[in-house]
Protein backbone atom coordinates (compact mmCIF):
# COMPACT_ATOMS: atom_id res chain seq x y z
CA UNK A 1 0.00 0.00 0.00
CA UNK A 2 1.63 3.44 -0.70
CA UNK A 3 1.62 6.21 1.64
CA UNK A 4 -1.39 7.75 -0.20
CA UNK A 5 -3.56 5.04 0.05
CA UNK A 6 -2.54 4.37 4.02
CA UNK A 7 -3.75 8.51 4.26
CA UNK A 8 -6.32 8.45 2.27
CA UNK A 9 -7.61 5.49 4.04
CA UNK A 10 -7.29 7.08 7.65
CA UNK A 11 -9.15 10.11 6.67
CA UNK A 12 -12.12 7.72 5.23
CA UNK A 13 -11.92 5.74 8.17
CA UNK A 14 -12.20 9.31 10.43
CA UNK A 15 -15.38 10.61 7.61
CA UNK A 16 -17.06 6.91 7.84
CA UNK A 17 -17.07 7.58 12.08
CA UNK A 18 -18.13 10.94 11.86
CA UNK A 19 -14.90 12.22 13.27
CA UNK A 20 -14.94 14.30 10.33
CA UNK A 21 -18.71 15.44 9.92
CA UNK A 22 -20.24 15.96 7.19
CA UNK A 23 -19.85 19.68 5.82
CA UNK A 24 -16.79 19.67 7.54
CA UNK A 25 -13.79 21.37 6.24
CA UNK A 26 -10.79 19.40 6.17
CA UNK A 27 -7.56 20.33 7.76
CA UNK A 28 -5.51 22.92 5.20
CA UNK A 29 -2.99 20.95 2.82
CA UNK A 30 -0.02 22.31 4.92
CA UNK A 31 -1.14 21.06 8.35
CA UNK A 32 -1.97 17.56 6.45
CA UNK A 33 1.74 17.40 5.15
CA UNK A 34 2.63 18.52 9.15
CA UNK A 35 0.30 15.68 10.31
CA UNK A 36 0.93 12.74 8.37
CA UNK A 37 4.91 13.83 7.46
CA UNK A 38 4.14 13.42 3.57
CA UNK A 39 4.60 15.65 0.76
CA UNK A 40 2.10 17.90 -0.81
CA UNK A 41 2.18 15.60 -3.82
CA UNK A 42 1.23 12.43 -1.86
CA UNK A 43 -1.23 14.53 0.11
CA UNK A 44 -3.33 15.72 -3.37
CA UNK A 45 -3.11 12.27 -4.11
CA UNK A 46 -4.87 10.86 -0.75
CA UNK A 47 -7.56 13.42 -1.42
CA UNK A 48 -7.94 12.48 -4.95
CA UNK A 49 -8.98 8.95 -3.76
CA UNK A 50 -11.07 10.44 -1.35
CA UNK A 51 -12.64 12.49 -3.82
CA UNK A 52 -13.06 9.39 -5.71
CA UNK A 53 -14.47 6.90 -3.48
CA UNK A 54 -17.74 9.96 -2.93
CA UNK A 55 -16.22 10.92 0.81
CA UNK A 56 -14.98 14.43 -0.15
CA UNK A 57 -15.91 17.46 -2.11
CA UNK A 58 -12.89 19.60 -3.38
CA UNK A 59 -14.44 23.78 -4.09
CA UNK A 60 -11.64 25.59 -6.18
CA UNK A 61 -10.05 28.03 -3.79
CA UNK A 62 -12.00 26.96 -0.12
CA UNK A 63 -10.62 23.52 0.77
CA UNK A 64 -12.05 20.00 0.99
CA UNK A 65 -15.12 19.17 2.68
CA UNK A 66 -16.38 15.81 3.81
CA UNK A 67 -19.45 14.82 2.04
CA UNK A 68 -21.87 11.74 3.62
CA UNK A 69 -21.04 8.06 3.26
CA UNK A 70 -22.66 6.77 0.37
CA UNK A 71 -25.20 4.61 1.95
CA UNK A 72 -24.27 1.08 0.89
CA UNK A 73 -27.01 -0.75 -1.91
CA UNK A 74 -28.69 -3.79 -0.55
CA UNK A 75 -26.71 -5.51 -2.92
CA UNK A 76 -23.78 -5.06 -1.84
CA UNK A 77 -22.67 -7.27 0.92
CA UNK A 78 -24.08 -10.69 -1.27
CA UNK A 79 -23.30 -9.53 -4.66
CA UNK A 80 -20.16 -11.28 -4.24
CA UNK A 81 -21.21 -13.76 -1.53
CA UNK A 82 -20.58 -17.58 -1.84
CA UNK A 83 -21.97 -20.14 0.91
CA UNK A 84 -21.83 -23.31 -1.16
CA UNK A 85 -19.15 -25.16 -3.14
CA UNK A 86 -20.73 -24.54 -6.35
CA UNK A 87 -20.93 -21.07 -5.41
CA UNK A 88 -17.82 -20.85 -4.77
CA UNK A 89 -16.18 -22.64 -7.56
CA UNK A 90 -18.03 -19.60 -9.83
CA UNK A 91 -16.99 -17.01 -7.30
CA UNK A 92 -13.50 -18.23 -8.06
CA UNK A 93 -14.18 -18.24 -11.85
CA UNK A 94 -15.16 -14.76 -11.77
CA UNK A 95 -12.03 -13.82 -10.12
CA UNK A 96 -9.86 -16.16 -12.99
CA UNK A 97 -11.62 -13.55 -15.62
CA UNK A 98 -11.04 -10.21 -13.83
CA UNK A 99 -7.74 -10.86 -12.42
CA UNK A 100 -5.96 -12.57 -15.33
CA UNK A 101 -7.29 -9.25 -17.58
CA UNK A 102 -5.87 -7.29 -14.84
CA UNK A 103 -2.66 -8.63 -14.73
CA UNK A 104 -2.44 -8.28 -18.48
CA UNK A 105 -3.58 -4.27 -17.99
CA UNK A 106 -0.79 -3.83 -15.98
CA UNK A 107 1.77 -5.88 -17.83
CA UNK A 108 1.01 -2.95 -20.48
CA UNK A 109 0.52 -0.02 -17.97
CA UNK A 110 2.14 -0.24 -14.88
CA UNK A 111 4.93 2.73 -14.01
CA UNK A 112 7.84 1.81 -12.20
CA UNK A 113 6.62 2.89 -9.27
CA UNK A 114 3.66 0.53 -9.26
CA UNK A 115 6.11 -2.57 -10.14
CA UNK A 116 7.67 -1.41 -7.03
CA UNK A 117 4.74 -1.94 -4.96
CA UNK A 118 4.19 -4.80 -6.07
CA UNK A 119 7.17 -6.42 -5.68
CA UNK A 120 6.97 -4.75 -1.73
CA UNK A 121 3.53 -6.88 -1.75
CA UNK A 122 4.76 -9.81 -2.83
CA UNK A 123 8.21 -9.49 -0.35
CA UNK A 124 5.43 -8.96 2.43
CA UNK A 125 3.94 -11.88 1.69
CA UNK A 126 7.45 -14.28 1.81
CA UNK A 127 7.94 -12.42 5.07
CA UNK A 128 4.60 -13.46 6.19
CA UNK A 129 5.12 -15.34 9.87
CA UNK A 130 1.25 -15.02 10.56
CA UNK A 131 -1.75 -16.17 9.20
CA UNK A 132 -3.57 -13.02 9.04
CA UNK A 133 -0.34 -11.11 7.73
CA UNK A 134 -0.30 -13.56 4.81
CA UNK A 135 -3.62 -13.07 3.86
CA UNK A 136 -3.07 -9.36 3.97
CA UNK A 137 0.08 -9.45 2.03
CA UNK A 138 -1.79 -11.77 -0.35
CA UNK A 139 -4.84 -8.98 -1.07
CA UNK A 140 -2.38 -6.49 -1.13
CA UNK A 141 -0.34 -7.97 -3.77
CA UNK A 142 -3.68 -8.67 -5.79
CA UNK A 143 -4.71 -5.26 -5.26
CA UNK A 144 -1.53 -3.33 -6.57
CA UNK A 145 -1.51 -5.40 -9.92
CA UNK A 146 -4.90 -4.38 -10.29
CA UNK A 147 -4.04 -0.51 -9.61
CA UNK A 148 -1.38 -0.85 -12.04
CA UNK A 149 -3.68 -2.21 -14.63
CA UNK A 150 -5.50 1.53 -14.45
CA UNK A 151 -8.75 -0.02 -14.78
CA UNK A 152 -11.24 1.69 -11.87
CA UNK A 153 -13.96 -1.09 -12.67
CA UNK A 154 -11.20 -3.53 -12.08
CA UNK A 155 -10.49 -2.19 -8.92
CA UNK A 156 -13.13 -1.68 -7.32
CA UNK A 157 -14.83 -5.11 -8.52
CA UNK A 158 -11.36 -6.68 -6.19
CA UNK A 159 -11.93 -4.17 -3.94
CA UNK A 160 -15.03 -5.54 -2.93
CA UNK A 161 -13.88 -8.93 -3.33
CA UNK A 162 -11.51 -8.71 -0.64
CA UNK A 163 -10.49 -11.66 1.57
CA UNK A 164 -13.26 -13.62 -0.16
CA UNK A 165 -11.53 -15.49 -2.76
CA UNK A 166 -8.36 -16.03 -0.60
CA UNK A 167 -7.57 -19.22 0.06
CA UNK A 168 -6.96 -18.70 4.30
CA UNK A 169 -3.49 -19.97 5.60
CA UNK A 170 -4.24 -22.95 8.47
CA UNK A 171 -3.25 -21.76 11.69
CA UNK A 172 -0.87 -24.36 12.52
CA UNK A 173 1.54 -25.36 9.37
CA UNK A 174 2.34 -29.23 8.44
CA UNK A 175 5.11 -29.82 5.76
CA UNK A 176 2.48 -30.24 3.02
CA UNK A 177 1.11 -26.30 3.71
CA UNK A 178 4.55 -25.01 3.81
CA UNK A 179 5.14 -26.60 0.17
CA UNK A 180 1.90 -25.07 -0.98
CA UNK A 181 2.85 -21.70 0.66
CA UNK A 182 6.22 -22.13 -0.91
CA UNK A 183 4.43 -22.82 -4.58
CA UNK A 184 2.20 -19.75 -3.67
CA UNK A 185 5.23 -17.50 -3.52
CA UNK A 186 6.62 -18.94 -6.81
CA UNK A 187 3.26 -17.94 -8.61
CA UNK A 188 3.12 -14.49 -7.37
CA UNK A 189 6.45 -14.13 -8.44
CA UNK A 190 5.85 -15.48 -11.96
CA UNK A 191 3.26 -12.83 -12.22
CA UNK A 192 5.32 -9.98 -10.88
CA UNK A 193 8.05 -11.66 -13.52
CA UNK A 194 5.85 -11.40 -16.50
CA UNK A 195 4.67 -7.79 -15.59
CA UNK A 196 8.25 -6.37 -15.11
CA UNK A 197 8.62 -7.74 -18.74
CA UNK A 198 6.02 -6.27 -19.76
CA UNK A 199 4.50 -9.60 -21.16
CA UNK A 200 0.78 -9.46 -20.63
CA UNK A 201 0.25 -12.69 -22.30
CA UNK A 202 2.45 -13.95 -19.73
CA UNK A 203 1.19 -12.27 -17.04
CA UNK A 204 -2.33 -13.17 -17.74
CA UNK A 205 -1.43 -16.62 -17.79
CA UNK A 206 0.85 -16.57 -14.57
CA UNK A 207 -2.18 -15.19 -12.60
CA UNK A 208 -4.45 -17.71 -14.57
CA UNK A 209 -2.52 -20.24 -13.31
CA UNK A 210 -2.39 -19.32 -10.02
CA UNK A 211 -5.67 -18.84 -9.55
CA UNK A 212 -6.15 -22.16 -10.86
CA UNK A 213 -3.42 -23.63 -8.44
CA UNK A 214 -5.56 -22.05 -5.70
CA UNK A 215 -8.67 -23.12 -6.34
CA UNK A 216 -6.99 -26.69 -6.63
CA UNK A 217 -5.56 -25.83 -2.90
CA UNK A 218 -9.10 -24.59 -1.34
CA UNK A 219 -10.38 -27.53 -2.69
CA UNK A 220 -7.76 -29.94 -1.09
CA UNK A 221 -8.50 -28.24 2.20
CA UNK A 222 -11.99 -28.22 2.12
Amino acid sequence: MTRAEEIADDLAAKIIAGEIAPGERLPSEQRLTEAYGASRTVIREAVHRLQSQGLVHTKMGSGSYALAPPAPRADDADWLSASGSEERAELHEFRIALEAESAALAARRATSRQRAAIARALERLGDASRPADTVEADIAFHRAVAEAGANRYLLEAIDRLGPRAIVLPPSRLTDAHRAATAAMLAEHRAVLTAIEAQDAVGANAAMRAHLLASAARREHDD
